[in-house]
């Protein structure tokens, strides 16, 4: 008797085996395909504060306008302070923003969504602050990550100071002046 191979026949056999082959790989491959999307995005600190200063901007301004600071980020939105609402799928961290009931007052905190005692949690609120603890919730006592003034308010404190400065040496009267 002949084999199958001597007839000729080998194409069917060879094609068969590497059917075979490359079904056995794709199962594994599909499951890794499928798990991808349950993965967190890992926290990017840098991200988060950007998102707070931007939700304090917001804030400020919507203050200025309505008298109170927005509830939500809808309202925010709404009014056109905050271009979008932080998504955990783009920074790696929960940002919840969290109201008084009278309005007169809000904090924001940012809970990374792979906490670990590595990553830093922050905190801020109408001062524009933020603070930050490493491994644990922040809160406003936390340390000072990021002061809530503006470069031009920066500028502003320190003319105001280099003119006292200069009225003191020359014993000018500074009351009355602004």
């Amino acid at each position: 008797m002949r084999s199958v191979l001597d007839k000729g026949n080998w194409l069917p056999v060879i094609l068969a085996l590497l059917l075979a082959g490359c079904g056995a790989t794709s199962a594994p491959e599909q499951k890794q395909e499928q798990s991808a999307p349950d993965r967190k995005k890992a926290p990017d600190e840098n991200a988060a504060i950007a998102a707070i200063s931007r939700i304090n901007a917001a804030q400020k301004d919507f203050f200025t306008r309505n008298r109170r600071y927005a509830l939500t980020y809808e309202e925010l939105m709404q009014g056109l302070f905050l271009k979008e609402e932080p998504a955990i799928a783009k920074i790696g961290y929960d940002v919840r923003l969290r109201p008084s009931a009278d309005a007169a007052s809000y904090t924001v905190v940012a809970i990374p969504s792979t906490p670990s005692p590595a990553t830093r949690y922050f905190f801020s609120d109408q001062t524009g602050d933020i603070r930050g603890e490493q491994g644990k919730d922040a809160n406003a006592q936390s340390s000072l990550t990021f002061a809530g003034t503006t470069l031009f308010q920066q500028i502003q404190a320190c003319t105001l100071r280099a003119y006292c400065e200069v009225a003191e040496r020359e014993n000018i009267s500074t009351q009355g002046r602004h």
